[in-house]
């Protein structure tokens, strides 16, 4: 009979060692660092329908109100936008102020901008996307928080080019950086400067080509 209860405080005493430890593991995944799971947010946004993508005047004026056309559904808009737009829609035009508001309210919602970096960048078109290259190693962490992603062939990050205001003003916002717009595409490899006035961009591609 004693052999039997030594043998059940032995069971009993290793079964609390186990929810200790249990409870220790418990404790210690607490204080690791948890990766933050994106949190879905929910919120509202103006959508204007009854106007087609190739009504010039209209199209410009949303635009200024940070609007981007959704084929299928009309333009969508932030909601900082409201009142502006329900102004366009009643005639009017939205003037600097409504432009001035919509813009503060987008400025809001920016990441942190660098902290002297002093990149040298450069922002041109690409397709319906916008491509940022120059000194992007200096800022790439911004560049990231920005939704950008790394283009291999173009050498320089890619945004969709309704983010293009966005990618400027958090770039300059740093006043260390040096951010210029180029009108004309980044060309797929980087060679010496040549002129290409009087040649496509495709026809360049070739000729490069075949000089390697």
């Amino acid at each position: 009979g004693m052999k039997r209860e030594i043998e059940e405080e032995d069971n009993g005493g290793a079964a609390k060692d186990g929810v200790a430890k249990k409870a220790k593991a418990e404790e210690s995944d607490d204080e690791a660092p948890l990766k933050a799971k994106p949190q879905a947010v929910l919120s509202s946004c103006v959508l204007v329908t009854g106007t087609e993508f190739k009504d010039t005047d209209m199209r410009d004026n949303l635009k200024k109100l940070g609007a981007s056309w959704c084929k299928g559904m009309g333009w969508v808009l932030p909601e900082s936008s409201r009142a502006a737009v329900q102004k366009l829609i009643d005639g009017g035009e939205p003037d600097a102020a409504d432009v001035a508001a919509v813009a503060d309210s987008a400025a809001a919602k920016d990441p942190p901008p660098s902290d002297k970096a002093g990149a040298k960048l450069n922002i041109a078109p690409h397709k319906k996307a916008i491509v940022v290259t120059g000194e992007t190693m200096k800022v790439k962490e911004t560049l990231k928080a920005l939704s950008g992603s790394w283009n291999k062939a173009l050498v320089g990050w890619v945004f969709q080019g309704s983010k293009k205001e966005q990618v400027l003003r958090v770039l300059r916002a740093d006043a260390t950086n040096t951010v210029e717009e180029s009108s004309s595409a980044p060309a797929l490899v980087k060679k010496d400067k040549k002129d290409k006035s009087k040649k496509s961009v495709e026809e360049d591609f070739i000729d490069d080509d075949d000089s390697d």
